[in-house]
């Protein structure tokens, strides 16, 4: 057996519903990847056997994943549905479907109507893991662990060099179910430089940091997020984005320590 076509999602205020149709009668499972043993994240369809086949998740439970989206505002839900065909093992013909959710948030702040400019938008941000080749910098897909790569946060916009300043902070590392590592604090600063060095600012708008890769012990998969603060320069002495102090806090007290021995 095998899916008549690509499932149907919906995404709704308590959680994200997946609906498939299968050729014939389905009497394997469907589950959240990674929690296979919560009931709340697998169905076993052998009492049903039905061609036409729902399933739902809840927002709070499967590991469903949540980050926040700048342009446009709003949050994005992610998780990974598998369909098994075998009663007991996974075979060539099971399907993994990577769904994600995005919902819109309105932004209701009221501004002076002096201050009000309807042409400006908050820049566009991105964010990229890459390595070097013969050929030059490439996107990575996949890597093994010890590789070098490199993460680079970049954000765009007509205006937004002179307008705005960039702050990548809170990045943490799971393993898609309940393992968490935070890596970068709230301020931006490393919390392991052995993993993950003090990322470096190009300028306002563009930091990157090289590391090597490494993961959970007995994971396949590992999730890299971070957040994203944009703030106005104009906030800012002599409009000029403040610079990143780790470094700066690790060398005096590094200085400290030396001046007492």
């Amino acid at each position: 057996s095998a899916c008549a076509i690509p499932p149907a999602v919906q995404c709704t205020p308590f959680g994200i519903n997946f609906d498939f149709i299968t050729q014939l009668p389905f009497d394997g499972h469907v589950y959240v990847r990674g929690h296979y043993r919560d009931l709340q994240c697998h169905r076993d369809c052998l009492q049903v056997k039905n061609t036409t086949n729902s399933f739902q998740i809840p927002f709070d439970r499967c590991g469903l994943r949540k980050h926040r989206k700048m342009n446009p505002k709003g949050i994005v839900t992610s998780s990974t549905f598998v369909i098994s065909f075998h009663r007991i093992f996974v075979t060539s013909v099971d399907r993994a479907f990577y769904v994600e959710c995005f919902y819109a948030e309105e932004d209701q702040i009221a501004l002076p109507v002096a201050d009000l400019d309807t042409k400006s938008q908050m820049p566009m941000c991105s964010y990229h893991v890459v390595t070097s080749t013969p050929n030059g910098t490439v996107e990575v897909t996949f890597a093994s662990i010890g590789d070098e790569v490199a993460h680079k946060w970049k954000c765009e916009h007509e205006k937004s060099v002179d307008m705005y300043c960039m702050v990548v902070h809170s990045c943490s590392v799971d393993d898609g179910n309940d393992a968490s590592f935070e890596i970068v604090d709230k301020d931006g600063c490393s919390k392991d430089r052995y993993l993950l060095d003090e990322l470096t600012y190009f300028d306002d708008l563009t930091a990157a940091v090289r590391s090597n890769v490494f993961k959970f012990a007995d994971k396949a998969h590992v999730h890299f997020s971070c957040q994203v603060r944009l703030s106005l320069k104009k906030e800012y002495e002599d409009n000029t984005c403040p610079v990143n102090l780790c470094i700066n806090f690790i060398i005096i007290v590094v200085l400290f320590q030396s001046a007492v021995g």
